[in-house]
């Protein structure tokens, strides 16, 4: 993750980096490299938030929330259902 990470904090494209990735198909990590660039954020700060991102995604934690209260040390996701799903509205 951090790989991704470092290359668009030094200004490349995802659609750069993309392209490299492919080039070396079939050799060791690039395919894991590659479907880890749709996470990848130039505003990381170091390797350590990188990896730390990656396992909060591997987890299913939210990125970022809607609403929050510091000072209650609380957060709320709001997630729209759609009429036709099995939820209902």
């Amino acid at each position: 993750m951090a790989i991704p990470d470092l290359a668009l904090r030094r200004r490349h494209t995802r659609a750069e980096l993309a392209k490299e990735f492919e080039s070396h198909a079939g050799k060791r990590g690039c395919r894991q490299v590659a479907e880890l660039l749709q996470y990848a954020d130039m505003q990381a700060e170091s390797a350590m938030e990188s990896r730390t991102r990656l396992r909060c995604i591997d987890a299913g934690v939210v990125r970022r929330l809607d609403l929050g209260w510091q000072m209650f040390y609380a957060a709320i996701e709001c997630i729209a259902v759609q009429a036709n799903s099995a939820r209902g509205t």
